[in-house]
């Protein structure tokens, strides 16, 4: 039995001294070591995920790289490449990956940022557990063309950015608004009462209205915390 307890140390990287660690780390930053067919990684085969790489992300993507893979490769120990020719970023897991999940948060880190989130933002779908990130449309609230769409848009942002920003700080949420799209990042409960008030803006309900509940929720969450 002790020969498998050595093995299963092995599986997890707790039996890599500090520079193999460091080592993998960085060769699997840099490029995919290739497993040989049949190769299992700790009684399962290496999993791999691509994540589509939007035109306008490129370009941030590509400055902000090293922050992006750090954490999937330290925290996640997952492999991570920019594959250029697919414009995509693939993801594998390899013999150090123990949790089960890591390819999922992976992705979810990813389409964060190439959603639009900040890099600071993106990172918190890998360090902090039950953070989401809902999309819909501002048109799925209330048929608007035009004007009245741009309109729509302008009141969830507010002059100056303040609106959001009160949406954001009240509820604990961080908002995108790109293309007719609203993205929510945050708790259930955050994106919930954050939707809400979007769905009164995009209504055309005051602004005012809107403030008041979010003073509401605000209060509410400081209670509770």
């Amino acid at each position: 039995g002790g020969h498998n307890v050595g093995a299963a140390r092995k599986v997890s990287g707790i039996g890599l001294s500090h520079d193999q660690v460091l080592f993998r780390e960085k060769a699997s930053v840099a490029k995919i070591v290739p497993l040989r067919t049949g190769d299992s990684l700790g009684g399962r085969t290496a999993q791999l995920r691509h994540v589509p790489v939007p035109p306008n992300r490129f370009t941030p993507l590509k400055r902000n790289w090293s922050a992006i893979s750090a954490p999937i490769v330290q925290t996640l120990r997952l492999q991570v490449r920019m594959n250029l020719k697919r414009r995509a970023v693939e993801l594998r897991t390899c013999e150090l990956t123990s949790d089960a999940g890591a390819l999922a948060r992976a992705a979810d880190m990813l389409n964060a940022f190439l959603t639009g989130f900040s890099i600071d933002d993106a990172l918190a779908m890998v360090r902090l557990e039950g953070i989401y990130i809902e999309s819909f449309h501002v048109t799925d609230v209330k048929s608007l063309k035009g004007d009245h769409l741009s309109r729509a848009i302008g009141r969830i942002a507010g002059t100056g950015g303040k609106t959001k920003k009160y949406i954001e700080d009240s509820t604990r949420t961080r908002l995108v608004v790109a293309d007719k799209r609203v993205h929510v990042m945050g708790s259930r409960d955050g994106i919930t009462q954050a939707r809400r008030v979007i769905g009164d803006l995009i209504l055309g309900r005051p602004t005012a209205k809107a403030n008041k509940k979010l003073a509401a929720i605000s209060g509410r969450l400081r209670r509770e915390f």
